[in-house]
């Protein structure tokens, strides 16, 4: 072989090697998707329409949703403001869910994704008084 097709040989096999490893790591870290219509640990705050996190799903990815209401749950026609019925809090942050927009109103406190204190947690399966109430959620006490 000459020199010239050596270095071309070894070039592609670089190349095809760079581009595995590319599509391997790719493959390899998980999809954080906002609002993909499911609850991702590490990054979502999610309410579900229903008790025990059961029917549509709204997540978002972010710190601050200011009004739910012109917002639907992720493939339906059903409004998420004043619909939801559980939620959880995959952020590092603690989120505020709140019964009025743009943060008014009387709130329920979602810790740290994991954490619990005593009745407050990251995640309640039911919303209690809360039920179908939320239309907004915030890290801050207000938008």
């Amino acid at each position: 072989m000459e020199t010239s097709s050596i270095v071309r040989a070894v070039k592609r096999a670089g190349i095809v090697a760079f581009g595995a490893a590319m599509v391997t790591a790719g493959l390899a870290a998980p999809a954080m998707a906002d609002r993909d219509g499911s609850f991702n640990a590490g990054s979502d705050f999610a309410v579900s329409q229903h008790t025990n996190y059961g029917g549509y799903i709204y997540d978002r990815a972010l710190n601050q949703e200011g009004n739910y209401g012109p917002l639907y749950f992720v493939n339906s026609n059903l409004h998420v403001g004043d619909n939801a019925s559980s939620s959880r809090n995959g952020r590092s942050v603690r989120i505020y869910g709140y019964v009025d927009s743009w943060c008014g109103g009387a709130t329920v406190t979602h810790l740290p994704y994991g954490q619990v204190s005593g009745s407050v947690s990251w995640g309640y399966t039911a919303l209690g008084w809360a039920n179908d109430r939320f239309s907004s959620h915030s890290s801050a006490t207000s938008c």
